[in-house]
């Protein structure tokens, strides 16, 4: 359960690095991109998690892991960004100037860029998470970070909305 909880963080920090500095470079200044005002992003964190246990249960072959993982998080992103403007009345991304997008929320070209994402955690990436969490899981340091983490996790969640 401990290495659940952990990969939620790393990839929830990983996603909101990832996001803010691809849409930093795009208008050459410092974006904090996510929902939250600190640097985690809880949809990379909900959709590795959620896409790695699905594709466990589905043959590892390249395109299996491609396409599973390209349904997995396009599904997330869709539902996510519908609820998060039914809750707060805002977008936090609109795809509606993209083309092949579906009501703004989700469009093809992040679609197929999510599927090979998944592709290089489940091929490449994934392995390291798993020796850095490794041994982790039921000490009291990992319970420690593990319980560090998550505060400052849900007192961001609380200061922001």
């Amino acid at each position: 359960m401990v290495d659940i909880l952990l990969q939620l963080i790393i990839y929830s920090f990983l996603g909101w690095c990832c996001e803010s500095i691809y849409c930093s470079l795009g208008r050459g200044e410092w974006i904090n991109r996510g929902f939250l005002t600190g640097p985690f992003c809880p949809i990379y964190g909900v959709g590795a998690v959620v896409t790695l246990g699905f594709l466990k249960f589905l043959p590892k072959s390249v395109m299996v892991v491609f396409l599973g993982g390209m349904l997995m998080t396009s599904t997330l992103e869709y539902f996510t960004s519908w609820l998060m403007e039914k809750l707060f009345n805002a977008r936090w991304w609109d795809y509606s100037k993209q083309p092949f997008n579906f009501r703004g929320y989700i469009c093809l070209e992040f679609s197929l860029i999510w599927g090979f994402a998944i592709l290089f955690v489940v091929r490449i990436f994934q392995k390291y998470i798993d020796k850095l969490i490794t041994g982790h899981d039921s000490s009291v340091l990992g319970w420690t970070i593990l319980v560090i983490l998550y505060v400052v996790y849900f007192v961001d969640f609380v200061v922001t909305v």
